[in-house]
């Protein structure tokens, strides 16, 4: 991030393989601007905003960022801005993001990835500045709900009618710019798939380790 810019108004936080494209999207088709990547070196080639990556750069009536994607929450970001925290069951992601039935012998990968998944629940829960927690389950199953709270938290609505009319279009079109290798294997279609793929005693670990900051999340959520 170049030190010189004026940081984005909002941090959109959430573990990787949890919608954090397709909300994206949905923050630039309501803003007209874009989105920034992870923030490495090559940021702009290997993560470029959503609309910029299908050619539609005229899409932007403001060239400035409206929000920055974390993955992991810096020292340097900036606590002012305000927080979308996207959240998706950790028995989902943590299995889809190491991408390999789980072993005893990858357990220091499945504790660091658990502690990622934690910290950014830390995060949120601390943040000083306004947030807003999305569920990927209630994105799914009530997107209009869902696109409706973050459209009024960005406080961008003037395209929000356009958006919800013609969902099934537009989320198709988020999905299309993955491959076969790296993309969405439920199409945003499926709340429940890859923690399928293995077995009780990984589910109870991961239970274990994380279900309690999970719920406790949601519950300090509807407590505030």
């Amino acid at each position: 991030m170049d030190p010189n810019k004026t940081f984005p108004k909002y941090v959109l936080a959430s573990y990787p393989r949890s919608a954090n494209h397709w909300i994206r999207y949905i923050i630039e088709f309501l803003s007209n601007q874009p989105t920034l990547g992870e923030g490495n070196r090559n940021r702009d080639r290997k993560d470029p905003p959503i609309f910029k990556r299908f050619g539609l750069e005229d899409h932007y009536n403001v060239t400035e960022p409206i929000a920055i994607k974390r993955h992991i929450i810096r020292p340097s970001d900036d606590r002012s801005s305000h927080m979308i925290f996207v959240i998706r069951d950790f028995r989902e992601v943590i299995y889809r993001h190491l991408g390999q039935p789980f072993s005893i012998l990858r357990l220091g990968d499945i504790e660091k990835n658990i502690r990622m998944y934690r910290d950014l629940i830390k995060h949120y829960s601390n943040w000083p500045s306004k947030k807003l927690l999305v569920s990927y389950e209630d994105l799914i199953s009530d997107p209009h709900k869902s696109i409706s709270q973050i459209a009024h938290f960005i406080d961008k609505l003037d395209n929000l009618p356009e958006l919800l009319e013609n969902l099934d279009t537009h989320q198709e079109t988020c999905v299309s710019m993955y491959d076969k290798y790296t993309g969405s294997q439920t199409k945003g279609k499926s709340t429940k798939f890859h923690s399928k793929q293995y077995g009780k005693g990984w589910k109870r670990y991961l239970d274990f380790r994380l279900k309690k900051d999970y719920e406790q999340l949601f519950e300090e959520d509807l407590n505030n």
